[in-house]
Formats: C-alpha cells, structure tokens, sequence
C-alpha cells in the first residue's frame, strides 16, 4: 500500500494493520455487554460457542461485524472483526 491509510477512524502505517486489536474498553463494553448479550449468550460463553467455525454457512457474532466492510489490507468485501471497529477507545495498535 505504501503509505497511512484511515482504519476505524485513526491513521495506522501499513504495517500496523497487522498489529491491530480490540481495545479492552470494546471487549468489555461494546463487544460483552452489547454484540455477545443481544445474540443470547453470557460472559460465561465461549469464543467456540458465539462463533462456530464448523457452521460455513452461518456466521456468528464475530464474523457478523465485518460483513460488506471493505478489507484495509486487500481491498476484498467482509473484513476481519478489528478492521471493523471504529474509534481510538474500540481499536488500535496491540500492545503486547
């Protein structure tokens, strides 16, 4: 890509896309008290039971946020769930 581009809001360096993650304000807000608890389940759930990898045609909970968003790194529809986020308190640079 050769340069900054705009994802969820604030500016990241190419190869920061790859270094991206949920903020734990988003996980702990947004994500728990929102998406997980209006699709029926509970902090007590796992990551195996809000999305079902094994069901192809069927997309959970993660895989729901990044329908029709325009992936920053290949320029294909439905993107990874933290290319989706929006605002610095949801998404930024992974810090360890």
């Amino acid at each position: 890509f050769g340069g900054k581009l705009k994802v969820g809001g604030i500016d990241a360096e190419d190869d920061d896309l790859d270094f991206l993650a949920p903020s734990v304000h988003h996980l702990a807000t947004e994500f728990l008290e929102g998406t997980v608890k209006d699709a029926g389940f509970d902090e007590n759930s796992t990551i195996y039971d809000i999305e079902d990898l094994r069901k192809k045609d069927e997309c959970g909970v993660i895989r729901k946020k990044g329908l029709g968003v325009t992936c920053p790194i290949d320029g294909r529809l439905h993107a990874a769930y933290v290319h989706s986020l929006k605002g610095e308190d949801h998404v930024g640079r992974a810090t360890f």
